[in-house]
């Protein structure tokens, strides 16, 4: 606003070099902390994914190998920020407003390429769409662990509280797990005929599940079935 006030006034041609400077410099750290904080929020999204779940990283190697990249870059520079404590030489530096523009267009293609691949999920495994990327991306980070299912499961299947959940295998490095049985809100118990492993590839452990519960639900009605039929005889 004062440099605005001081190009309206009639002495402006007298410090015109100056008012021009700064005001070139207070629209580049404007531009510069727009793209800045758009790029740490695509970071702040991304490592939550590349560093805490590595099941991730496993299944989207070339993305994961692209956040490396862009993530020591963008660590580089905040450090750098972080160091200067000075706005005027910390954001004005050559190079500095590129960096930023292609560590976001870098991120948007991890980001877009991570919608995709869950996309992909959602097609093997149509229940997948009634859970956010957050919650299915929880879900895939963590497939050999079987609390984000609990977590999540009742939103994919909407009579099922929690699954009975059973460890076996070896020892703590080795540990698997087994779902044996369903249970309703309501405490009702269903055993499913036989274990359903907790797998890597979540949607194919799901897909068992569903297969289980199926059989277990025409078994039950089979039985009932036949009892029903024979108290009436």
């Amino acid at each position: 606003v004062k440099l605005s006030n001081m190009k309206s006034s009639p002495y402006y041609k007298e410090f015109d070099t100056k008012i021009d400077l700064w005001e070139g410099n207070i629209a580049q750290i404007t531009e510069t902390l727009e793209v800045l904080l758009a790029v740490q929020g695509k970071w702040k999204y991304l490592e939550s994914i590349f560093r805490g779940q590595a099941d991730i990283s496993k299944q989207l190697p070339n993305e994961s190998a692209l956040f490396d990249r862009s993530n020591q870059l963008f660590k580089a520079e905040m450090e750098r920020i972080n160091a200067e404590r000075n706005c005027l030489r910390a954001l004005i530096v050559k190079g500095f407003l590129p960096l930023l523009t292609d560590l976001n267009h870098k991120f948007e293609t991890i980001q877009k390429n991570l919608n995709q691949f869950l996309e992909a999920k959602r097609g093997q495994f149509p229940r997948f769409y009634f859970l956010s990327n957050e919650d299915l991306l929880e879900i895939i980070g963590q497939s050999k662990d079987p609390k984000p299912i609990l977590v999540h499961i009742s939103k994919m299947f909407e009579g099922v509280a929690t699954l009975k959940v059973a460890e076996v295998g070896g020892g703590r490095a080795n540990k698997s797990y087994e779902i044996e049985a369903l249970q309703s809100a309501e405490k009702e118990y269903v055993e499913l005929p036989k274990t359903i492993p907790v797998e890597a590839k979540v949607e194919s452990c799901l897909k068992a599940l569903v297969a289980g519960m199926k059989d277990a639900l025409r078994r039950i009605f089979y039985k009932y079935q036949a009892e029903h039929g024979a108290a009436s005889k």
